[in-house]
């Protein structure tokens, strides 16, 4: 991204952690600026856990909710599959008799 004064450019650089079921996004961001050509670098790390369908399956029946609805978080209709980075689960309450 860009205007007249700067420039900005971010890498992420993803680190599966599989056994304790999060990713490590490791960022570098470059800012130039424009008029000088200076450029400085900042470097961040996003630990972010994540869940798989049947886990949200589990935990919402725990909680008394069933999954009724998973797709991709952008709502484009797709469905969740191993290729899937961002979901979006619609889950409702199972009525108690």
């Amino acid at each position: 991204m860009a205007n007249e004064e700067i420039e900005i450019t971010r890498l992420a650089e993803p680190v599966m952690l599989f056994n304790e079921n999060r990713v490590d996004v490791n960022y570098h961001v470059f800012v130039r600026d424009v008029r000088s050509g200076q450029v400085n670098t900042l470097k961040e790390t996003h630990a972010m856990r994540y869940f798989f369908k049947p886990e949200i399956e589990m935990l919402s029946k725990q909680s008394q909710f069933q999954l009724i609805h998973a797709e991709e978080w952008r709502l484009t209709g797709k469905l969740v599959d191993e290729s899937t980075w961002r979901a979006c689960f619609c889950v409702q309450a199972i009525e108690i008799q």
